[in-house]
């Protein structure tokens, strides 16, 4: 399952510099994958911030939706 998440800066100021920008994405895709999901692309503006990540892989959804069927 694909999810995307957006992150917004408090009252939307425009906080987010390209001095940083790049180590801040990192530390949310590595925060996403250490709950066992998988991120798949990280990025934004200087106020927002878009993630994509899977939550499992399709092998696994379909191993447990098999086992679920009567």
């Amino acid at each position: 399952m694909y999810c995307q998440a957006v992150f917004a800066v408090k009252y939307r100021k425009a906080v987010i510099q390209n001095s940083f920008k790049r180590e801040l994405y990192a530390v949310i895709g590595n925060l996403i994958n250490e709950t066992g999901a998988k991120t798949l692309i990280v990025n934004g503006h200087f106020d927002h911030v878009h993630v994509l990540f899977r939550f499992f892989s399709e092998a696994s959804y379909l191993g447990n939706n098999e086992k679920c069927q009567i």
